[in-house]
Parts: structure tokens; C-alpha cells; sequence
């Protein structure tokens, strides 16, 4: 039976230690110890280090795909769909500076072939959702077309998030710019 309060320690643990030292320097003997729990413990849930950061990039990348998908009601209903898309960048952007390991789990989805595959799923199986909002808000709109739009919008927004991730002084602004740039390009399709 999985201790789910040691697992979620253990996650946290391992996100601050990604955020301040990066994943080279990271080991479960240290993971352990920040976490509060033995080594026997950590590898009672996670055989190595690499499934600690699978585990650690997953429970990030699904809360913020969870929060995403909570907006998205709003985007097929709101008559102001930008504040919904500027509303969900900085909630996500906020998440992303605030979450232990919320920079580095982005940086993490291009280490191995199956993060990036991960993180490439997740934002495909949101923009397949979001091309369904925008269908819904404008129901001429090719499902297609809506599936290539919000794909394309999605990753540049999250790149630009990348950006201001990394950066203290600008991050809140280049934030804002995303969303503002992702907001000009649905407009085409959305007003």
C-alpha cells in the first residue's frame, strides 16, 4: 500500500532539491533526508533517482493540465475569452515559480525521451480540448484547424512561460506577454 503523504513529501523534497541544485546533482540519499524519511522508505515507492523526477514532472505537469482544463469551460462560455486566457497564464506562471521544483520539471521534460514524450501528450491532450471549447464557442470552426491553432498557441505560450520561469526580474511581464501574443493569434479565430 502506497503512503501517499510520504510519496507527496518525498515529490516535494525532490522539487526543491531540483530547483536549487538541478538533476545532476541530485541522489536519493539527499532526496531521503529533506523529505524526512529513510532511504528504505524512498525506495520503497521510487527505484532510483529517474523515477523520483518522472513522479515529481508528472504530479506538476497534471496539476497545471488539471487547472488548465478548469478554465476551459469559461473559454467556450465567457463572452471575454481573453481574461480567461490571461486569468489561466498567470494562475499556471504563479504555480510554476511558487511549486518546489515548478522551473526545473520544465527543464526536466527534454532529459530523457520519455519526459518529452510525456510533456508532448499532456499539452496534445489539452489542445485537443481546447480546439473542443473553441469549436464550441464558434461552431463554423474546422476541428482541425482548432486542433492546429490551440496546439500551436499552447506551445508557444508554454515556452514563453519557460522564459519567465527563469527570470525574477521579467518573469511577470514576459508572462503577461505570452498570454497577450497567444490572445492575438486565437483572436483570428475566436472573434
Amino acid at each position: 500500500m502506497v503512503d501517499q503523504t510520504k510519496v507527496l513529501l518525498i515529490l516535494h523534497a525532490a522539487g526543491e532539491l531540483l530547483d536549487e541544485r538541478g538533476f545532476d546533482e541530485l541522489n536519493t540519499t539527499e532526496i531521503a533526508r529533506r523529505a524526512g524519511v529513510s532511504t528504505a522508505t524512498l525506495y520503497r515507492h521510487f527505484p532510483d533517482k529517474y523515477s523520483v523526477l518522472k513522479a515529481v514532472v508528472t504530479h506538476l505537469q497534471g496539476r497545471r493540465t488539471h487547472l488548465a482544463w478548469s478554465y476551459l469551460e469559461q473559454l467556450a462560455t465567457e463572452p471575454d475569452w481573453r481574461r480567461v486566457v490571461n486569468e489561466v497564464t498567470m494562475v499556471i506562471y504563479k504555480m510554476r515559480i511558487s511549486e518546489p521544483g515548478g522551473r526545473a520539471s520544465r527543464r526536466m521534460l527534454h532529459y530523457t525521451t520519455e519526459l518529452r514524450e510525456l510533456g508532448e501528450a499532456m499539452q496534445k491532450n489539452l489542445a485537443k480540448e481546447v480546439a473542443r471549447r473553441m469549436c464550441q464557442r464558434k461552431p463554423g470552426l474546422n476541428r482541425q484547424t482548432a486542433e492546429r491553432v490551440s496546439l500551436t498557441a499552447l506551445a508557444g505560450l508554454m515556452a514563453i512561460l519557460d522564459l519567465a520561469s527563469d527570470d525574477p526580474r521579467n518573469g511577470k511581464r514576459l508572462a503577461q506577454e505570452g498570454a497577450a501574443l497567444a490572445c492575438a493569434y486565437l483572436a483570428t479565430y475566436l472573434d
